[in-house]
């Protein structure tokens, strides 16, 4: 009797009451459905638990009897006619985030649904959830808000395929589908899951989509598809391995080591994690690793843990790791004679403690050898403690007092709280985004002293920019109540552009502007952002007054984008904006090697967004396009290899095949008639003028992968032999800038165009006459690093200076040449012109000197402060602009060389002002007449246009300042509001125009 009952309470332990779930996610991030409850975990395990009554729990150890208490939340449905009652396996799939980030989607909880008009979710009170619809009808991810959340659905599909690896089943394979059709999207990804046959639950079957697959060992493949056609096998390439042996700290073998790899799947926001374990000789073999820096991290009980970053270009063998048994290394934190508490300390090998009340904590295992410690603490700064080799007595860490600035942010209509939001902070010439709550209470700490500029955001609001101040260390500032305005709206409909039909659930979006360009808008996904109703109508609210640029989106449609300018006073209506019915272009490039690895399709008013796909052995589907001219644009990590104009077909599909067959370029270095014989030669492609942002992933070990985003030239470098001679293979017919260089000495820059052919020779001679000298600054000693360019003819040479701050120009002409050298400081920076004879070196000593003045700029109109206006600078061929602030003034630092400078104003209330060049003194008042001339520009094709006012100013630089670029479009005119009357002079792509605005102004091209 007793064994039954025994036998009967285990059973009791095991089994799961009616709608109760676990899912166990394993040490790999495997995701499993069990049939009975637990009664452990293993290390490195979790679980996920719900049951009709509790709401979901992250469980890391058991037993686990607490309950997460439920609420109800309603979503209303919208469902295309005439459907009204749902199909068969009509459903809601709905989770938290963090749920979603761990579990498929078959494995997520699921509501039926009784009719196509509402149903009300079960969920954990207070929680981040989101929820879609599967089934006949399917819907993409929605947040749900506290009360009714609509979601729109339309016709689903199910998603199935079989992923094998080397021709096999592929274990643990996962998928991940992300929307290809919106390349603002950062929507929260279908993820699906199994050993070889992978089911996911219906999705929108509208919808372009991008699909990741990956496996236990099996690379990432990457399809862009719709939904459709998605693929019924996916074969996946094996990868790179990494193999070696761990070694303890005597050098014997040391088995049992729990190693892991990582490596990012670029632009996918992926990190993939391979695992291994040294055997009984202490050997190990990771496998299925992707090329790029991988962070490896080892671990084994009484041993400091080992990590680093690794880079794997191919397989890589004895790999060696050397453990140490480790020491305890003890920490006292304080501030002055105060002690910290919940201080937190950091090795490299990521290990963490945390200081108890008496302000001490423990690493327990650090490797035996000198390491840099992380103190961290909300209200410090963060500050690096050296560790020594030996460390007997606990390390006293002194914080010092950081920086703080509170503010409360509120409606200007009501006085209520404007919140959640977002505060833009930069600091120490670094951007970071700081959230708020929907309290409004904004606070920001650990701030250095520093120059801080802030910009705040609330949804539906106006960004309010705070004029750059400085702070000192240990400084409270607070900014009071902060009132935000509704500021510009922009609204408009959504329509089928083949049908004029209302399009609902359509995305539209306005980009944030910023000093860089749109570009960096996009990474950060910073829109304003909404969705049009049932007439397709919306309005996007909380726009900056200025120019703007706005995105419109919607599954299988092309996406559109409008550029233009307006303030605050008067809502622009941006009218209908028609979506054309998608198609798809299949790009077939060869050879391989040459078509880089992302096929993109450039959108006409913005060249800085595209819609891209990856490409596979030279293959890629990219779309939804319209129909019409397009341009593809062919790059390896942002460089660009090629770029051609195609014609998009009506049809569903239009097929582009790319030939790179290059020419086969031999040539020599010589100078005065003597072959150079060391160096190398490098060809920078001089058709790319974009700008680039790299994204780095990093941990406390280093860098492990790098993401570039934008457009940047090829760069191809070849070595020069010992006979002067160079050859590089495969170059792209088109235009090149040449240079030679070695080490710290480099030659000008020169145009070389390479001519379509098999073959050609290009002789590369450097003049006789060169420069060298040393870079110092004002205070002595040589700067850390600096530039050095050298400028003659219209060619430019840029070599970075050695640490002694010696630099050395070869391969210039007799003649004067301009010397421009800075450092990283902005401020530091000289200049020098510097006249040669032929075959002469000639010797220069560079001072760099401080010599920006801080310049105050007061911007009024009739007396009365413009507020929110942006001052522009230009001296020589820098452009400098800063945002005046409540009282109309804005300061920035310009160099003594461009004190002599033009000036623009443009303010969303008054519009532009211009001045010509003039003499820049400490403080500079510019009072703006309000300008009500406009000027529109037609033309038959998307044309790049540039615009000078009357006082020779570029406003087209200005406005790209702000992230927008002057371009005609086919359909609609081009209009630059808000102009002074006078005199502009106009160019659109070759031709160029003098145009006297009134009034309004319209010229055609």
């Amino acid at each position: 009797m007793k064994l039954l009952a025994s036998v009967a309470l285990l059973f009791a332990s095991m089994s799961m009451q009616a709608g109760e779930t676990w899912i166990r996610i394993d040490a790999d991030g495997w995701a499993e459905k069990l049939a009975t409850a637990p009664v452990a975990l293993a290390p490195g395990q979790h679980a996920w638990h719900w049951s009709a009554d509790c709401g979901p729990k992250r469980v890391t150890a058991l037993p686990d009897a607490d309950c997460v208490v439920l609420e109800s939340r309603r979503i209303a449905l919208v469902s295309p006619p005439p459907l009204r009652e749902p199909g068969s396996g009509q459903r809601i799939l709905w989770g938290t985030r963090a749920m979603l980030a761990e579990i498929p989607d078959a494995l997520l909880p699921a509501t039926s649904l009784v009719n196509l008009k509402a149903v009300d979710l079960r969920v954990p009170a207070g929680a981040d959830v989101v929820a879609r619809a599967t089934g006949p009808l399917a819907s993409r991810w929605v947040p749900l808000r506290s009360g009714t959340t609509t979601m729109r659905v339309e016709p689903g599909i199910a998603v199935s395929l079989e992923a094998r690896s080397s021709g096999v089943p592929a274990r643990h394979a996962q998928v991940q589908i992300t929307a290809a059709d919106d390349p603002a999207s950062r929507a929260i990804p279908f993820c699906g899951a199994g050993d070889g046959k992978i089911a996911i639950p219906a999705i929108p079957a509208n919808d372009f989509i991008r699909l990741l697959v990956w496996s236990e060992d099996g690379l990432p493949s990457i399809t862009t598809a719709r939904a459709s056609a998605v693929p019924s096998r996916v074969e996946l390439a094996r990868g790179f391995s990494v193999s070696g042996e761990v070694i303890g700290p005597d050098d014997h073998p040391l088995p049992a080591v729990q190693l892991a790899a990582q490596f990012v799947v670029p632009k996918e926001d992926v990190h993939i994690t391979r695992r291994a374990a040294s055997d009984g000789k202490g050997r190990f073999r990771l496998t299925g690793i992707g090329p790029g820096r991988v962070l490896w991290r080892g671990e084994k009980d009484a041993f400091a843990p080992r990590s680093g970053v690794l880079a794997v270009m191919t397989d890589v063998d004895g790999f060696r790791i050397r453990f140490d048994h480790g020491r305890i290394v003890q920490f006292l934190v304080r501030s002055g004679a105060a002690i910290i508490a919940k201080a937190t300390i950091t090795a490299p090998n990521e290990q963490k403690a945390e200081t108890d009340a008496r302000g001490m904590a423990q690493l327990a295992a650090v490797p035996e050898e000198p390491f840099t410690a992380v103190v961290r603490q909300d209200g410090y700064l963060p500050q690096d403690v050296p560790v020594a080799l030996k460390t007997d007595k606990p390390i006293v860490v002194d914080l010092k007092r950081a920086a703080a600035i509170r503010a409360r942010v509120v409606r200007a209509s009501d006085g209520s709280a404007a919140g959640p939001g977002s505060v833009e902070v930069s600091a120490d010439g670094v951007t970071d985004i700081v959230p708020f709550g929907a309290d409004g209470v904004i606070e920001i700490g650990r701030l250095t002293a520093s120059l801080v500029a802030l910009e705040i955001r609330a949804d539906g609001l106006a960004p309010y920019r705070v004029p750059a101040r400085n702070v000192t260390a240990g400084e409270a500032v607070d900014l009071g109540t902060i009132r935000l305005t509704t500021g510009m709206s922009l609204r408009g409909s959504v329509t089928a552009a083949e049908s004029e039909t209302p399009l609902a659930g359509a995305t539209v979006r306005v980009l944030r502007t910023n000093s860089f360009s749109p570009l960096l808008a996009v990474v950060r996904h910073d829109w304003i952002e909404t969705q049009s109703d049932d007439t397709g109508a919306f309005v996007l609210q909380g726009v900056l007054p200025g120019p703007w640029v706005v995105l419109a989106s919607a599954p299988g449609r092309a996406p559109l984008v409008r550029t233009g300018s307006g303030d605050d006073a008067t809502p622009v209506d941006l009218g209908t904006l028609p979506l054309e019915h998608g198609r798809t272009i299949l790009v077939s490039c060869e050879p391989v090697a040459r078509c880089g690895t992302e096929a993109s399709i450039v959108f006409a008013n913005a060249d800085w967004m595209t819609l891209s796909a990856a490409l596979s052995e030279g293959r890629a589907t990219v779309g939804p396009v319209a129909a019409g001219s397009a341009t593809l644009r062919l790059t390896n990590s942002a460089a660009v290899v090629h770029e051609e104009k195609v014609e998009v077909r009506e049809t569903e599909m239009t097929e582009v095949d790319v030939h790179l067959h290059g020419v086969d370029v031999t040539g020599s270095v010589i100078r005065g008639r003597q072959a150079v014989r060391s160096g190398s030669v490098t060809f920078l492609s001089g058709t790319t003028t974009g700008k680039l942002i790299t994204v780095a992933r990093s941990s406390a070990s280093g860098d492990y992968g790098t993401e570039n985003y934008g457009v940047a030239p090829e760069r191809r470098s070849v070595p020069v032999l010992q006979d002067g001679s160079f050859h590089i293979d495969d170059v792209a017919p088109g235009d090149y800038l040449l240079s030679w260089s070695d080490g710290a000495v480099q030659s000008p820059q020169r145009q070389v165009h390479i001519a379509a052919g098999s073959a050609q020779q290009v002789i590369v001679e450097l003049a006789q006459s060169s420069v060298e000298g040393t870079v110092r600054l004002a205070a002595g000693g040589a700067p850390p690093s600096a530039t050095v360019t050298a400028t003659q003819q219209g060619r430019e040479a840029h070599v970075m200076t050695a640490s002694d701050g010696t630099f050395r120009i070869v391969g210039l002409d007799p003649g004067p040449v301009v010397l421009h050298a800075a450092a990283f400081d902005p401020q530091a920076q000289t200049e020098k012109t510097v006249e040669l004879r032929d075959g002469e070196t000639a010797s220069v000593q560079l001072i760099l000197e401080g010599n920006a003045e801080e310049r105050t700029f007061v911007v009024t109109s009739g007396g009365a402060p413009l507020a929110n206006s942006f001052v522009f600078v230009r001296g020589g061929a820098a452009m400098r602009m800063a945002t005046t602030g409540a009282d109309g003034r804005a300061s920035m630092q310009v160099p003594s060389s461009e004190a002599n400078a033009e000036l623009a104003v443009f303010s969303p209330m008054a519009g532009w002002a211009f001045w010509p060049a003039r003499e820049l003194t400490g403080t500079i008042a510019l009072d703006v007449e309000p300008a009500r001339s406009a000027l529109a520009i037609r033309a038959k094709s998307s044309l790049p246009v540039a615009l000078w006012s009357t006082s020779g100013f570029p406003v087209h630089e200005a406005l790209a300042n702000l992230g927008v670029w002057l371009a005609t479009s086919a359909t609609i005119p081009l209009r630059i509001d808000h102009l002074p009357r006078g005199s502009y002079v106009v160019s659109a792509g070759s031709e160029r125009r003098n145009v006297t605005l009134a009034d309004l102004k319209e010229i055609s091209f």
